[in-house]
């Protein structure tokens, strides 16, 4: 496959619906809550069966089950390397250095990022290795990043490890990954997956891509883009380059297969997490500089940091 084929399907399927829905969306009344809900609906209604055919058709292999701890590793360096980078900026609000440390730390790892890279660069099967490494996803969010956002917007007050686990396992949100474990357990019992469901998988990832990345586009702000140029910066340093640096020489020592390696870095290159700006909004974080940040980060990555991934992947 040349490079223009692996650039053309994240393009269409992402970079083209992103930048439509933030050309129109000032357009859209209530923009933020549309947005939600179409990124919602994509996520509970459009990538479970796509989750489920690839589960069902994935190569087992013992090297899958460091998959998710390596997508909790990956995700708990970014949140470390965000939060020793954000000691060389100057902070007058707790919200705003937690915005900061969310951007730089969470990945977009799922269906619009890491997954959908694996799957236009390297296919099916990286396609669902790529999902098994975001199974750590919903644990990391509810248990992790919405206590730190709760404090930083000094709302904690006791924190109630159980609680938050089961709010984590009744999320609707968690409906990929079920259709993943149901794929798997399908693939365990040894049915074959019919060869006419192939295409399905390539097309119904591309139009709830495209849906997820239309919902993210009309939410876009272009305000106050310049007023943090030093957080592109230092932002770029530790998740395109810090991060995979480490990741990189973590899996090298750990012995980890060729396929594991290349996801891995795949994951760990990705551009900050929209979750990330959720995040911000709904703990009322700083909202702007979380979108300038979003916005930047995400362009960077597409003239950078994926061409890139193409030409040594």
């Amino acid at each position: 496959m040349t490079v223009l084929a692996k650039l053309a399907f994240p393009f269409f399927a992402v970079v083209l619906p992103l930048f439509l829905g933030a050309m129109i969306g000032h357009r859209i009344p209530e923009r933020d809550r549309w947005s939600q809900r179409l990124v919602f609906a994509s996520l509970v209604v459009g990538y479970p069966p796509v989750t489920f055919l690839a589960g069902w058709s994935l190569h087992l292999e013992w090297d899958l089950i460091w998959l998710p701890v390596a997508g909790m590793v990956i995700s708990l360096m970014g949140l470390g390397i965000g939060w020793i980078l954000s000691r060389f900026h100057a902070w007058k609000d707790p919200r705003s250095r937690g915005a900061y440390i969310f951007g730089v730390g969470l990945n977009n790892m799922g269906n619009t990022g890491g997954s959908l890279v694996a799957f236009a660069l390297l296919g099916e099967q990286a396609f669902a290795q790529a999902t098994l490494v975001v199974l750590h996803w919903q644990f990391l969010i509810y248990l992790i990043c919405f206590p730190l956002a709760k404090g930083w917007a000094g709302e904690l007050k006791t924190l109630s490890l159980r609680d938050e686990f089961v709010a984590a396992l009744r999320d609707p949100r968690l409906l990929p990954l079920a259709g993943l474990l149901l794929g798997l357990l399908v693939n365990i019992a040894g049915v074959d997956r019919p060869d006419a469901l192939r295409p399905v998988t390539a097309i119904g990832m591309a139009l709830t891509a495209f849906a997820a990345a239309f919902a993210v586009g009309i939410s876009v702000r272009t305000e106050k883009l310049a007023d943090y140029k030093p957080l592109y910066v230092s932002q770029f340093v530790g998740k395109f380059l810090l991060l995979p640096a480490v990741t990189w020489v973590l899996c090298m020592a750990a012995g980890l297969s060729p396929m594991v390696v290349k996801i891995c870095l795949i994951q760990a290159s990705c551009p900050q997490a929209f979750y990330a700006v959720f995040l911000v909004h709904f703990f009322h974080l700083d909202q702007h500089q979380a979108n300038s940040m979003f916005i930047i980060n995400s362009l960077l990555y597409l003239v950078f940091v994926l061409p890139l991934l193409v030409w040594l992947l």
